[in-house]
């Protein structure tokens, strides 16, 4: 066995050698050699039909840039956007409504330019936060039950004066229910032992660039990064953020003996700093790789106007590459 792995390493040495002493480098690439054309005449497409793209060469990778929303090669290097609209909106339900919380807000929304980033009550005390929630129009709204029943809420707020590239901002939700005289010992007749439960969801920053791009900012955990802060809570448990929403569900709490009441509950959930105008770069769609052979490739645009199809093709090894963009215009009708 030794000698086996002996042979072939004298066999891999030579063998590299040898690739040196004719010229070879690992910083050699081949040239692209690279052509693409359509089948048909492009200027009759329609929308919700299919164009042909036909390949010459056989490039190692081939990455595509149909030129729609989110797949513009100009903008392969974007990270912020000039906008012509910003919103935000939600829907929030809120059940278990205790007689106690009857015609009163619970949930507040709000949004701060100072805040530091350092999430504590104290930090966030320090900060000027704006209400972007209530009954005033142009508001968003959020429920105020008048019965037991549960009650949903879905509106928007305009956000347009926070568009500057300059003004990065928080939102915050504010869970704010003060304690009560006593607790329910059970459910019924609009008594609840606990608080009642509020759910946000459809969480949505939508922006609208200057050149009528669509964008927006939904995830909670991912894009939004909201984190829970406790001013003052009973029991500390069942608040959550998820990838769809937030969850205020406050549990059972006792009877504070120092002032004879219930405690009360009184929970931020504080997003990141947002820009408004950053916005992800258009990366393309890789429809080949080096173990592929690809002659064609079909897509279809699912609105009318004008595009820049672009393939970037890529001849590459571990050390150096070498590419090639071809682009052509193609004009989508409507039906």
């Amino acid at each position: 066995m030794k000698n086996k792995v002996h042979t072939y390493f004298i066999f891999a040495l030579a063998t590299a050698l040898a690739a040196l002493a004719t010229g070879c480098s690992r910083d050699s690439v081949d040239e692209v050699c690279f052509n693409v054309t359509t089948e048909g005449n492009v200027s009759l497409i329609k929308r919700g039909e299919s164009v042909n793209f036909l390949f010459e060469g056989n490039p190692d990778y081939i990455t595509f840039y149909a030129g729609d929303a989110g797949n513009n090669y100009a903008n392969r290097q974007r990270t912020e956007a000039r906008l012509s609209s910003l919103s935000m909106e939600c829907s929030v339900r809120q059940q278990y409504n205790d007689v106690n919380y009857l015609s009163q807000e619970l949930l507040h929304i709000y949004l701060s330019t100072d805040f530091s980033g350092d999430y504590t009550p104290e930090a966030i005390h320090q900060a000027t936060w704006i209400p972007i929630s209530g009954r005033e129009y142009g508001r968003l709204p959020v429920p105020i039950p008048t019965s037991a029943s549960a009650v949903e809420s879905n509106g928007s707020t305009d956000l347009a004066n926070y568009i500057d590239i300059n003004k990065p901002f928080y939102v915050a939700f504010l869970y704010n229910a003060a304690g009560r005289e006593s607790i329910h010992s059970a459910n019924g007749n609009g008594r609840y032992i606990t608080r009642p439960r509020v759910d946000v969801s459809n969480l949505n920053l939508h922006k609208q660039t200057e050149d009528g791009e669509q964008l927006s900012v939904t995830n909670t955990i991912t894009e939004w990064a909201f984190r829970i802060v406790m001013e003052r809570s009973a029991t500390q448990t069942n608040y959550q953020i998820n990838d769809n929403g937030l969850l205020f569900q406050p549990q059972k709490a006792t009877i504070d003996a120092a002032t004879g009441r219930e405690p009360d509950e009184v929970i931020w959930m504080v997003s990141r700093e947002i820009n408004p105008c950053t916005v992800e770069p258009d990366r393309g769609t890789p429809i080949k790789s080096i173990e592929a052979f690809l002659r064609s490739y079909n897509y279809t645009y699912k609105q009318a106007g004008t595009f820049t199809a672009t393939f970037v093709a890529t001849n590459a090894n571990l050390w150096n590459s070498k590419e090639q963009v071809r682009q052509l215009t193609i004009q989508v009708n409507e039906p």
